[in-house]
C-alpha cells in the first residue's frame, strides 16, 4: 500500500536537483509586421513553435537574438510570404548602441501560415541556435576540467 508512494518520494527527489539547476535559455526578441488581420495568428504560431524548442525564452529587453519578421499576404493568389531577418547581440557598441551581426535573411512563401512560421522557426534554429549550443557545451566542458 505504502509501497507507491515511496517509490515516487524517491523518483522526485532523484529529479528535483536537476530541475532546480537554472536551464541555460537564449533570449530571443521578436519584431512582427504583419497584416492586422494576420498579425495575432503569425505572433501566436512563432511564439509557440519558439517555445517548444525547449531552451528559448521570448523577451521584450535584453536579448541574445532580434528576429524582424514581416509577413505580407500574396493577394489576388492564396498564400503568404515571410521574410525573416535574424539578427545576433554583440558586445561591440557603436555610439553606446549594441551592435548586430546578420546571420540570415530568408524569404518562405506557402499557403499555410502554420507551416511559413514553422519553417522560420527551424531556419533559426539551425543556422543560429545549433551552433550556440555546441559552443555552450563545449564551454561548459573546458569550465568543467
Amino acid at each position: 500500500m505504502w509501497r507507491s508512494p515511496r517509490i515516487l518520494l524517491v523518483l522526485l527527489l532523484l529529479v528535483m536537483p536537476a530541475s532546480s539547476q537554472p536551464l541555460d535559455t537564449f533570449r530571443v526578441k521578436l519584431h512582427m509586421s504583419a497584416d492586422t488581420r494576420i498579425q495575432a495568428e503569425v505572433e501566436s504560431y512563432l511564439a509557440r513553435d519558439l517555445l517548444r524548442l525547449g531552451d528559448v525564452e521570448i523577451v521584450q529587453s535584453a536579448h541574445h537574438w532580434f528576429l524582424h519578421i514581416l509577413v505580407t499576404d500574396l493577394k489576388p493568389d492564396k498564400g503568404y510570404v515571410l521574410s525573416i531577418v535574424i539578427l545576433e547581440n554583440t558586445t561591440i557598441e557603436f555610439n553606446n548602441q549594441a551592435a548586430y551581426m546578420p546571420d540570415m535573411h530568408a524569404m518562405y512563401v506557402h499557403t499555410d501560415l502554420p507551416t511559413l512560421c514553422a519553417r522560420a522557426v527551424e531556419a533559426f534554429n539551425s543556422t543560429s541556435l545549433t551552433p550556440a549550443r555546441a559552443a555552450r557545451r563545449a564551454r561548459h566542458r573546458q569550465d568543467g576540467r
